[in-house]
């Protein structure tokens, strides 16, 4: 497991920060990465989402009352909404300190990771076939 590999949460993390389906098909569209499961009958993975993409999409003010009109809906307790305030912090807290000790080399590396990641998509979407010209 990569040091990174923490700041990815899945759907049920999702929810224990108080987002919904709708939510996460509104706010972050498409799953940063597909993590392998270990159950025999699912082949596709779950879906997982990088911890920044989440905290932008929280801080939006368009997420912000989504998310207050889906409280209210749902009549959440102040409970409830405690525990997910408290949720979010801890990752959130997380993420912030791992982010200071992120060198320049360590952004190239990643830049470079997405940039081969998004050309084997690519190829992928097409079908592993050579582009006619």
């Amino acid at each position: 497991m990569s040091d990174t590999d923490r700041f990815y949460v899945d759907h049920v993390q999702l929810r224990a920060r108080g987002w919904t389906r709708t939510m996460v098909e509104r706010f972050l569209v498409r799953p940063d990465r597909w993590e392998t499961v270990n159950y025999w009958a699912n082949f596709k993975g779950k879906a997982t989402y990088f911890v920044e993409r989440v905290l932008l999409a929280e801080h939006s003010p368009a997420f912000k009352r989504a998310f207050e009109a889906s409280a209210r809906r749902r009549r959440l307790a102040v409970q409830a909404l405690t525990e997910i305030a408290t949720t979010r912090a801890l990752v959130d807290d997380d993420y912030r300190a791992w982010l200071k000790t992120v060198t320049p080399e360590d952004v190239q590396l990643m830049v470079a990771l997405t940039e081969a990641a998004r050309a084997f998509e690519e190829v992928r979407a097409r079908g592993y076939r050579t582009p006619h010209k």
